[in-house]
């Protein structure tokens, strides 16, 4: 269990979502952009780690301009049902992933993967992980 309840994520989630860096998200948008042309018609794949319940995928789906899908790594079973019913509801492509990612980043969770997301579970997380982080991707 992760600690966070469904409720209080959702609760926060307005605030979080106003204070997001729209330049970083712009920045991000471009990128996904660039691979979304070297793809042609198929979606691209967006991993976001430590996913709760889908957030950033919510935050970003108003501002993506190419077909996408999601896989949403989260190891607490309450978040990962409360996610792929948020999906679902929305109209969402979501993969829900059950993930310890306390040792790393499992590899198989990169297989397919054109982007990687994470936000507040980096908070989570030591300097040395983070550092794992960035030499596998």
């Amino acid at each position: 269990m992760s600690g966070f309840s469904g409720d209080w994520l959702s609760a926060r989630e307005p605030a979080d979502l106003r204070a997001r860096n729209a330049a970083v998200r712009e920045a991000f948008l471009d990128h996904l952009e660039a691979c979304a042309r070297k793809k042609g018609d198929a979606p691209l794949v967006i991993l976001d780690l430590g996913a709760g319940t889908g957030a950033t995928m919510r935050a970003l789906h108003p501002h993506l301009r190419f077909p996408t899908s999601w896989r949403l790594a989260e190891h607490d079973p309450v978040l990962m049902a409360l996610a792929g019913e948020m999906a679902e509801r929305d109209g969402l492509a979501a993969e829900i992933v059950a993930a310890d990612l306390a040792p790393g980043l499992p590899a198989e969770l990169l297989s397919g993967i054109d982007a990687v997301t994470t936000s507040a579970f980096l908070d989570l997380v030591s300097a040395q992980w983070i550092d794992g982080l960035a030499e596998t991707l």
